[in-house]
């Protein structure tokens, strides 16, 4: 089975991009590693709780509720916002979903 490790979530979590919307969770990036930062004692918390739901989500093969949904909004492109064919959705993830995007494929 595939298992994440720490360094690996570490690593994701610093590719993610700061300033952007948290998505239907409310927890933004930035949120997520300052969390990782405060562990107080690396050997009593050897698996932090983020690389633990990562690693669940691996072994049932199901990402926990509401992780993998996006906001949708709908953002005019060009012309008249009176008319709504120039209406494009735009969508916002959940910072982490892209931690999990990050740790598979480096990006």
């Amino acid at each position: 089975m595939f298992c994440l490790t720490e360094p690996e979530v570490q690593g994701a979590l610093a590719e993610l991009k700061n300033g952007r919307a948290p998505g239907v969770t409310g927890l933004p990036s930035e949120l997520l590693r300052y969390a990782e930062g405060e562990r107080t004692d690396p050997e009593q918390r050897r698996q932090n709780a983020l690389t633990a739901v990562l690693n669940s989500a691996l072994e049932t093969r199901a990402m926990p509720a509401g992780l993998n949904l996006s906001l949708v909004t709908p953002v005019p492109k060009r012309g008249s916002v009176a008319s709504l064919d120039i209406f494009g959705p735009f969508a916002v993830g959940v910072a982490l979903f892209a931690c999990t995007r990050c740790c598979f494929t480096g990006a």
